[in-house]
């Protein structure tokens, strides 16, 4: 982890998170974060109030290609449409890469 995104996490007034998982992006523009735990939790992400940087409306403006891994810093609210994930930084942006285990399974040689 950089620097720079240590100091920026540790001066915010809330704790974050980190989820891995694999991004995608919707047909309307939004973008989502299917975490890598046993229930594939999905979240949308949106760009942190009041952060300088807005890493997801950058993910919403480039070419999103599943599987795509990606590390998400950031805190979980939820509405009515589900769980919101709030982000402070994306790393470890990865296109061809998943760490979802189904993915792993059905991609494995037969024995």
């Amino acid at each position: 982890m950089s620097l720079g995104l240590i100091l920026g996490l540790a001066g915010s007034a809330q704790a974050q998170d980190i989820f891995f998982g694999t991004l995608e992006k919707a047909p309307d523009g939004q973008v989502f974060l299917s975490r890598c735990d046993l229930g594939s939790t999905r979240y949308r992400l949106v760009d942190e109030a009041g952060a300088a940087e807005r890493p997801v409306a950058r993910l919403a403006d480039s070419d999103i290609k599943p599987p795509t891994q990606a590390a998400v810093y950031g805190t979980v609210d939820e509405d009515k449409d589900g769980y919101v994930l709030r982000v402070m930084a994306i790393e470890g942006i990865a296109p061809g890469k998943t760490c979802h285990l189904s993915d792993v399974l059905t991609d494995a040689p037969p024995h």
